[in-house]
């Protein structure tokens, strides 16, 4: 196994010593097992390459050549060396807060997580080879004198709150890569503060005395600002104890060097925390760059073709992110160590890897960045995922109550992204540390964490029941939501009615438009009167109407729309009755069912009074009458609320509601329509205390009002045109 120095604070770390102790020590365990086994699958990969090396010809190796330039002639024309990004990266973010809330690990060697495996540790502890990703006791084998503090997730996201708070004043559109470290396109910002007269002052504190909570940068210098200083006395939030506290003002200027000073300034004043920053002309070089000079540094890469060459080609491979410990080893097989390697070999990667892999080994070694940041970022995500490790857990209800946790926080993502999804897939590594992933998908979209845990839990208890009676034992589960689309809002591209008559009205206050939210927020209770206003539906020009009345006119429109189709689709299919039974036995079978071996005779619906095609196709008033009544029914009395829910279910319209939420009219009420309701199965119904459903295949004179009052208030009247009662063959299942 390859013991990798690249991370911050192990420079000059002996690797090939420290990874013979490691492998020495590992031996015997599930984890050495599994590095062997995949070392011998790179072994045999790299065996594979260096055979086909010898086999490709001059020819082939020049062409494969000229066609890697002229790629990178295609690059170099994207080459984009105007912007300024920042990444951001929090030193020892993890073991940082520790050490900050516990004075005592300070200055000892710790680590955060377990003894099974180390989430990140102190520059101390570095020195020694503990890093993440490694199991904590190798670990304490390399450093007798490790302290392992588990890890304390909830701590973590406060503070890295308030570390992105800080960083959305300089960009709001920022990308977060995790926790600790943020990617920020700074370049409108800095253009602007360079127009800046005065330089930006900043207040500045520090603390003196028995008192010991506070970082020792916080300390009292030794010698005493003359002018400008306020110097104190208070009492310790934390210890209670007296100090002094000293605060003054620090200047920054208007440039990208003093603009990252400025922002490591105010992170550690707020969080007593450090962090490192990289400034280059795109995200990935700008990565790199905050790298370089940890902890609590800073390192700025000129915008210049000729020093981002210089500086990329005598990096490692491992340095650059995407660059992973197998395609490490894979490259070191060929006898590639540094991004100049890449750019020379660039004809044989050409030959050996895909398409893919070898166009990025070539951005790589020209320092041009793959990497997107555009403002719209949301509308180009594949996928939303998280991933966990924990402690070995092989009981099927702590694995259920894990893939929940995970649900939730996916769905909390794509609520807060305004995203949907179909595809939910599942990933398992269990403590062989074999990696399975599973997808499932949807037949909608979705965002709901309940709905994607229905998903997410029959793909886990499959892998449960695959393996049964033996236990599935696993030390790391993901979730991730993918064929992502935005969310829609209604039927129409706008927020409200409201909204759709401003936009096809001229305006009549110069005021802007309303956003979204506030358009909904009014919607209810706006009774202005609009000059003009066209129907969506029936495309008929109305002067001065107010908007109650637009409501109630499009209504009307769909609902005589939806009639008109019913009652075409119902004579159509009369008439195909009819027609077909006149023809000889030999065509009615072509005519009835192409595929169909037998004629099959199309029986005419018998409409019944009181169904639901009867009530819209009466007159509005007498409907309005009707829906009051069976509104004050289900407000009032819940005995038919079940009807209605059985309705639905009998009829197979669940996935129609799906998504739309009806919380219970009165507090006797005992169903409601929910997402829970409406889940994978369109019969699985969780009703409390509903035992009773309605005829199975029919509508009576008493439910029809009622199942229309539902679908009323359920669905706006753009709804009702695309519901499956349209249909005549749907309809065949309640019009009897």
């Amino acid at each position: 196994m390859e013991f990798n120095n690249c991370k911050a604070g192990m420079q000059g770390l002996d690797r090939e010593t420290i990874g013979a102790k490691i492998n020495e020590w590992s031996k015997g365990t599930r984890f050495y097992d599994h590095q062997m086994k995949r070392r011998e699958r790179i072994d045999r990969r790299v065996k594979n390459m260096r055979t086909q090396l010898g086999l490709f010809t001059e020819q082939q190796l020049k062409t494969s050549e000229e066609k890697m330039d002229k790629y990178a002639a295609n690059l170099e024309s994207t080459r984009d060396l105007s912007r300024t990004f920042f990444h951001v990266d929090m030193d020892a973010f993890f073991a940082a807060v520790e050490m900050r809330d516990d004075p005592k690990l300070r200055n000892v060697p710790m680590a955060v997580g377990s003894s099974s495996m180390l989430s990140t540790s102190n520059y101390l502890a570095r020195k020694f080879g503990v890093r993440a990703a490694m199991p904590g006791f190798i670990g304490k084998k390399l450093c007798p004198d490790l302290v392992i503090v588990p890890c304390n997730f909830a701590k973590y996201r406060v503070v890295s709150g308030q570390v992105e708070a800080i960083l959305q004043e300089y960009d709001s559109t920022l990308v977060m890569g995790s926790l600790d470290e943020a990617y920020l396109d700074l370049t409108e910002f800095i253009a602007g503060r360079k127009h800046l007269e005065d330089p930006v002052k900043r207040t500045r504190l520090r603390y003196g005395g028995p008192c010991s909570c506070a970082n020792p940068s916080f300390a009292l210098p030794s010698v005493l600002p003359e002018n400008g200083c306020d110097l104190t006395g208070e009492n310790c939030d934390i210890c209670g104890l007296r100090r002094l506290r000293l605060a003054d003002e620090v200047t920054f200027g208007h440039t990208a060097q003093e603009v990252a000073k400025e922002i490591r300034f105010r992170i550690e004043q707020a969080t007593q925390l450090t962090c490192s920053i990289g400034i280059a002309c795109n995200g990935m070089l700008a990565k790199v760059c905050s790298d370089i000079n940890k902890p609590n540094g800073q390192f700025y890469l000129e915008p210049d073709r000729t020093a981002i060459i210089d500086f990329v080609h005598n990096l490692p491979i491992r340095k650059i992110c995407g660059i992973g410990p197998v395609t490490e080893a894979v490259l070191r097989g060929l006898d590639i160590t540094t991004c100049k390697d890449l750019f020379e070999r660039r004809a044989q990667l050409y030959m050996l890897f895909s398409q893919r892999s070898s166009a990025y080994f070539l951005r790589i070694s020209l320092g041009i960045d793959g990497w997107t940041f555009e403002k719209d970022e949301e509308s180009t995500r594949k996928s939303i995922g998280i991933e966990r490790t924990f402690n070995e857990i092989n009981k099927p209800e702590q694995l259920l109550d894990v893939c929940r946790e995970l649900c939730n926080s996916v769905a909390k993502s794509a609520l807060k992204r305004n995203l949907k999804g179909r595809t939910v897939t599942v990933k398992l590594k269990t403590i062989a540390f074999d990696v399975m992933t599973r997808a499932s998908t949807a037949k909608y979209y979705t965002n709901d964490a309940e709905e994607m845990f229905s998903i997410a839990s029959e793909v886990l208890l499959n892998e449960i029941r695959t393996i049964a009676p033996n236990p599935l034992r696993l030390r790391l589960m993901g979730v991730r939501l993918s064929s992502l689309q935005p969310e829609r809002k209604g039927i129409f591209p706008f927020a409200s009615i409201q909204s759709f008559v401003k936009a096809a009205t001229p305006s009549r206050s110069p005021s802007p438009p309303a956003e979204p939210s506030e358009a909904c927020a009014n919607s209810s209770d706006q009774t202005s009167t609009y000059s003009q206003f066209t129907c969506p539906v029936c495309n008929s020009v109305i002067e001065g109407i107010d908007l109650r009345a637009i409501n109630q006119h499009v209504d009307v429109c769909l609902n005589v729309n939806a009639i008109e189709e019913l009652r075409t689709g119902i004579a159509t299919g009369e008439r195909q009755a009819a027609s077909s039974s006149a023809l000889p036995a030999g065509k009615r079978a072509a005519t009835c069912c192409a595929t169909s071996k037998r004629p099959r005779k199309l029986q005419p619906i018998k409409q019944t009074r009181g169904n639901l095609l009867d009530y819209f196709a009466r007159p509005q008033r007498e409907r309005e009458s009707e829906r009051r009544s069976a509104n004050s029914i289900l407000q009032g009395d819940s005995e038919l609320a079940p009807t209605v829910v059985g309705w639905i279910s009998a009829f197979g319209a669940a996935d129609h509601f799906r998504g739309h939420k009806i919380e219970p009219t009165a507090p006797g009420a005992n169903w409601r329509t929910s997402t829970s309701c409406f889940g994978r199965s369109a019969l699985d119904w969780k009703l409390a205390g509903a035992a009773r459903f309605p005829v199975r295949n029919g509508i009576g004179d008493v439910e029809a009002p009622t199942v229309a009052a539902f679908l009323v208030r359920l669905f706006p009247g753009s709804r009702c045109r695309q519901m499956p009662w349209r249909q005549t063959a749907a309809l065949r299942h309640w019009c009897t």
